[in-house]
């Protein structure tokens, strides 16, 4: 979801009254994060993925064509789904052109309403490379929050049980005039 709500941002949001975003974990490089998703180290994660969209896309529902069920059912890899499925499907030549036609990275510098991006720098998922490849400074809309610890939504706030992105979003959400939040103390620590 953070890929589509910051290529969206990107776009203008589309002229529709959205004040402010926040991505929390984004693989703002389609490619690069699919790669990386594949990694043997993360063989239970791709597997169960695959599996859960899969069933999803398979679903008796599903207005699909013969040869659209069979592409889904034989695909190995989420880099096979979407190559003989979404990219297909939704009119792209394969999953290159459709991770990049789609990639946040490539519309990070059309964001027009204030943005705040919070990453892990160790996120096992989303490859750290993939926000270092990136000069925030040319980006006035956009503030991005890289931490060292985190892994992927794993923001885990010592002394609360609320995850730090959540304290961290409402912080800035509050700081930027856009809702109370008096939960949330000034200082919000990132995970180390």
């Amino acid at each position: 979801g953070g890929n589509l709500v910051l290529k969206f941002m990107g776009e203008g949001g589309h002229q529709l009254p959205v004040l402010a975003a926040v991505a929390v974990s984004t693989p703002i490089d389609l490619a690069a994060s699919c790669a990386r998703l594949m990694a043997p180290r993360n063989f239970v994660y791709h597997r169960y993925m695959l599996d859960e969209m899969k069933r999803e896309a398979l679903a008796p529902s599903a207005a699909l064509t013969a040869a659209e069920r069979a592409a889904i059912a034989g695909a190995r890899t989420l880099y096979e789904f979407d190559d003989r499925f979404v990219a297909p499907h939704f009119g792209y030549r394969g999953a290159p052109d459709y991770y990049e036609s789609n990639a946040a990275k490539n519309f990070l510098a059309g964001a027009n309403q204030p943005t705040l991006i919070l990453h892990a720098l160790d996120d096992p998922w989303v490859p750290a490379e993939s926000y270092a490849a990136i000069d925030w400074s040319t980006l006035p809309m956009i503030e991005a929050a890289l931490t060292q610890g985190g892994g992927h939504m794993g923001f885990h706030g010592v002394g609360s049980l609320t995850p730090w992105h959540d304290r961290a979003a409402a912080l800035w959400l509050t700081q930027k005039g856009l809702g109370p939040a008096s939960h949330v103390r000034d200082e919000v620590r990132p995970p180390q």
